[in-house]
């Protein structure tokens, strides 16, 4: 059974069950809440008895008959009222009526409550909307000031480069320009995204970090700098000092080019234009060119690189040599004399070649390798592929291999690959060595022409 109720709110008609008579309940029009009437309860209605005349002959069963039944003296008539249940329709009434008093009191206070709280939260509304607005105000004003001082900074930068560069290198500082350009497009893209963590928070921290790493990438810019660090040119950017000078003397064209990724050194070990030198020199390339004793850069051709041996065969375009050096195969001694020519940091220290000597340290390498000499003969990156030379007899008792770090407290420690191991990989390549081209030099000065003649620059691009 359900009870037909109006909404105190929208009057619309709901249809509740009678379940919830007196329960607080929610309108589905208005979303208003108010209390469901109770159900009123039901009174019983006392029926009039209807006299009715016996039917003669017909006694009711158990009633007494006539006969046995007593005499007694009638009651008098019981006067009624004229309006039946008057008493209990007044007291309905009544109730009805505080009940429904009630209602509404109790939908008005329920309305002034949900008018209250709808205030209270306009107002909070409005406050949490000042503050977001504040906010971002305030993040307007900061990305402002730092959109200035990006674009002041940028302008300075490239003024310099332009000013101090443009004129002695051009090349450079296109290069740099090109670099720094990259720099302010990583910075935008941090900028530009929803992310306000990742914003640089110091532009110049930033820069030279960035710019630092790319310089040391760029090849040409590298080149340019001639030795000097990185540092020297980031603080002359970004520093107070904007002094900057380059080392003394030139990079050679060819490396301030940028199209070499690598250098080292080889030398011929044959009269057929055959080029030894390191496997890690040549790397995965499969064409060399190299820079003899005139400076003319000429193109050689990787026949075999023995990654275990660290040795590579090269053969010359034009397949011929003017000078070799011979191997000897025959075990050094400790203590024996020694020197090697090569070209050392050549984008640092120069193209032209470079002369160290030293002593037959151990007959063993790292770890008592008995393929590797160690050697007191100074050497650094680019000698790699050296000859190592005995300077008695001014044969190749080794080929220049690697050095030990001074960070693990290695100092002047160097190694080179035996003779007997390379002669293995070039007698798989031509099946023969060459004696060595003419007579060996009797002193120090002519055996290290010799040598030079035979040695030259390789470039890996």
């Amino acid at each position: 059974m359900n009870l037909q109720v109006n909404c105190p709110f929208c009057q619309m008609l709901l249809s509740v069950d009678t379940r919830f008579g007196g329960s607080q309940m929610q309108c589905p029009s208005c979303q208003q809440l108010f209390v469901v009437p109770a159900v009123p309860v039901a009174q019983p209605v006392a029926m009039p008895a209807v006299a009715r005349p016996p039917v003669p002959g017909v006694q009711r069963p158990g009633a007494p008959s006539p006969q046995s039944r007593p005499r007694t003296q009638a009651a008098p008539p019981t006067v009624q009222s004229g309006t039946s249940g008057g008493p209990m329709k007044v007291i309905m009434l009544g109730l009805t009526a505080v009940m429904v008093a009630g209602l509404i009191y109790g939908g008005m206070r329920m309305l002034d409550s949900a008018k209250k709280k709808q205030n209270d939260g306009m107002e909070l509304s409005a406050a949490a909307k000042a503050r977001e607005e504040e906010r971002l105000k305030k993040m307007r004003e900061f990305r402002a000031e730092q959109d200035a001082e990006k674009k002041a900074l940028e302008n300075d930068i490239l003024e310099w480069i332009a000013k101090r560069i443009g004129d002695e290198d051009k090349k450079v500082a296109e290069e740099l320009t090109r670099e720094c350009k990259a720099v302010m497009a990583e910075m935008d893209k941090l900028w530009a995204d929803a992310d306000s963590n990742n914003d640089p928070q110091d532009l110049r921290e930033f820069w030279i970090e960035k710019l630092g790493k790319r310089i040391r990438e760029n090849k040409i810019v590298f080149h340019w700098l001639g030795g000097k660090p990185v540092s020297a040119l980031t603080d002359a950017l970004f520093g107070p000092n904007r002094e900057f000078s380059r080392p003394r003397g030139e990079v050679a064209d060819f490396l301030a080019s940028g199209q070499y990724r690598g250098s080292g050194t080889g030398f011929f070990v044959s009269s057929d234009g055959l080029i030894m030198t390191n496997a890690h020199v040549v790397d995965d390339a499969q064409e060399i060119d190299y820079r003899g004793t005139d400076g003319v850069i000429r193109k050689a051709n990787v026949l075999k690189a023995d990654r275990d041996a660290d040795i590579a065969i090269l053969r010359t375009k034009d397949g011929t040599a003017r000078t070799w050096l011979p191997l000897d195969v025959t075990e050094s001694r400790m203590g024996a004399g020694v020197f090697t020519i090569g070209f050392p940091n050549a984008s640092i220290q120069g193209v032209e070649p470079k002369f160290t000597d030293g002593r037959v340290s151990s007959l063993s390498g790292i770890r008592d390798d008995k393929d590797r000499y160690q050697i007191s003969v100074p050497i650094q990156p680019g000698n790699s592929g050296g000859p190592l030379v005995d300077m008695k007899t001014g044969s190749v008792v080794g080929v220049i291999v690697a050095i030990l770090r001074r960070e693990i407290g290695a100092d002047n420690v160097s190694y080179a690959v035996k003779s007997r191991v390379a002669a293995g990989v070039l007698s798989r390549v031509s099946g023969k060595t060459d004696p060595a081209s003419g007579d060996a030099p009797r002193d120090l000065e002519a055996m290290a022409a010799k040598v030079r003649a035979a040695t030259v620059m390789l470039l890996v691009k």
